[in-house]
């Protein structure tokens, strides 16, 4: 991430550059420039490059979020002077 964040505007420029060029770049990944991808070879393609798949995210249960939420300290620290507000309300309350 740092080396991400450290980088000059032309970086990406030069490391093209140094692959070759963009013409390099799209025959090695066997891309036509006049034709692009036709969509004949996708099964080609996804053999020898894989594919963009990602499973979707596992998602968590309410009760496991609201857990979660109870470990931040200052969300602990306003919960206990709610509860000593309303104890304190209930006993110095009149009648």
């Amino acid at each position: 991430m740092d080396k991400y964040a450290s980088r000059v505007y032309d970086d990406e420029i030069v490391y093209i550059e140094e692959l070759g060029g963009f013409e390099r770049i799209c025959e090695k990944l066997q891309i036509d420039l006049k034709v692009g991808l036709t969509g004949a070879d996708f099964a080609q393609r996804k053999e020898a490059f894989g594919d963009n798949f990602r499973p979707d995210p596992v998602a968590k249960a309410w009760i496991t979020l609201f857990i979660e939420a109870l470990e931040d300290f200052m969300l602990r620290a306003l919960i206990v002077c709610a509860i000593f507000s309303i104890v304190f309300e209930m006993i110095l309350a009149e009648p």
